[in-house]
């Protein structure tokens, strides 16, 4: 089934939650051929997505998305440049950290500042009754301070406990269709590149597959103990950038 079709299938059932605010994200999909000469034209699938924002059932998370879609950028944040890195579990697009904010500490607590200035952010937990069970759903994770937010590619019951929704897709679900579809980055050999091999050479899989698999993991796990930053876990990763442009109110 389709984004289009999880998205839009019984609308006519979809009379609540309450619409209070629709906004509208500009998302590009990187060309690499269309920038490498200067053009900067976005890839097919980038475009416009409208949003309808829940404000009586998830107050607090409206307010801090409205917040950075309201701003100038300039003595606030703001969402334009922030990027969607990454897919969890074929099933949650991720928001990267959102451009210009930076954690700090301060005494001992954690904080975020943005261009020298402390942000007033507190962890946010609100709590109701919709479910993660369709696409296009706007969603952010419960006790999280940043302005950071995912959106659903597919239902996605595992974030009922930790995450809650507040808003979903009104327009634009050609968008999130592109973006699922654009290949991630994965550690298995058959689908990525060992060696010298490219992509569409054959190679044994079996046991092949899972000595690179095990090599991986434990060489990660070295870095992270020893406190080596480059040592991510970068499943899941879009081999694509996807970069919001522009948002507003409606």
């Amino acid at each position: 089934m389709t984004i289009a079709r999880t998205v839009f299938a019984d609308n006519e059932k979809i009379l609540s939650p309450e619409i209070t605010h629709k906004v509208y994200l500009d998302i590009k999909i990187a060309n690499y051929t269309e920038e490498s000469v200067g053009t900067n034209k976005g890839a097919k699938g980038s475009g416009q997505v409208v949003f309808g924002l829940y404000g009586k059932d998830a107050p607090d998370s409206v307010k801090l998305f409205l917040s950075l879609v309201d701003s100038d950028g300039i003595s606030s944040p703001d969402y334009y440049g922030s990027q969607f890195t990454r897919v969890v579990d074929g099933q949650l697009l991720e928001m990267d950290k959102v451009r210009g904010i930076s954690p700090i500490s301060i005494g001992g607590t954690d904080a975020l500042e943005f261009k020298g200035n402390i942000l007033p952010y507190k962890p946010i937990v609100e709590t109701n009754s919709i479910r993660h069970d369709r696409a296009g759903l706007l969603t952010r994770r419960q006790l999280a301070a940043g302005p950071e937010f995912g959106i659903t590619l597919a239902p996605a019951p595992s974030l009922d406990t930790l995450h809650l929704v507040f808003g979903r897709i009104i327009e634009g679900s050609e968008v999130l269709e592109a973006i699922s579809n654009i290949r991630t980055y994965s550690y298995k050999t058959t689908t990525g590149y060992v060696g010298q091999r490219k992509e569409n050479e054959p190679m044994e899989g079996g046991i092949a597959d899972k000595w690179f698999e095990g090599q991986k993991e434990l060489f990660v796990g070295l870095g992270k103990s020893f406190g080596d930053q480059r040592a991510v876990d970068q499943r899941g990763k879009l081999l694509r950038r996807v970069v919001i442009k522009g948002a507003g109110r409606m």
